[in-house]
């Protein structure tokens, strides 16, 4: 898995490896809960497929889905946002079990 270089400045953006997922999720923000594509993830972060823009800087909840059909509520803030593609987002406020849920989740997307 290659870590993509940032364009405008040469250096890498990137400081874990992301997995790619490709899964149908839900993710929240103050208009409401809506769905997307979890396109990657790391433990850093992840990127969202879906329309609409989202503000740099805005709250949002990412929900990793469970085996189960349940799921993980993920605070996040949205560090980049392309209209009509998706956005990418930054994992903050993790609790210990949140961070090592996340750990296991991109290990298992890792090995697909």
């Amino acid at each position: 898995m290659t870590t993509p270089r940032d364009r405008r400045s040469g250096h890498e953006r990137r400081r874990a490896a992301r997995s790619t997922v490709g899964r149908e999720i839900h993710w929240e923000n103050h208009a409401g809960r809506h769905r997307g594509i979890l396109s990657d993830v790391s433990v850093s972060g992840c990127f969202v497929l879906t329309s609409g823009i989202r503000g740099v800087g805005e709250r949002v909840f990412v929900n990793l889905p469970l085996t189960d059909g349940s799921s993980v509520k993920m605070p996040a803030e949205v560090v980049n946002s392309v209209t009509d593609i998706g956005f990418a987002a930054r994992f903050v406020e993790l609790t210990d079990a949140k961070m090592e849920f996340l750990e296991r989740f991109v290990e298992l997307h890792a090995e697909q």
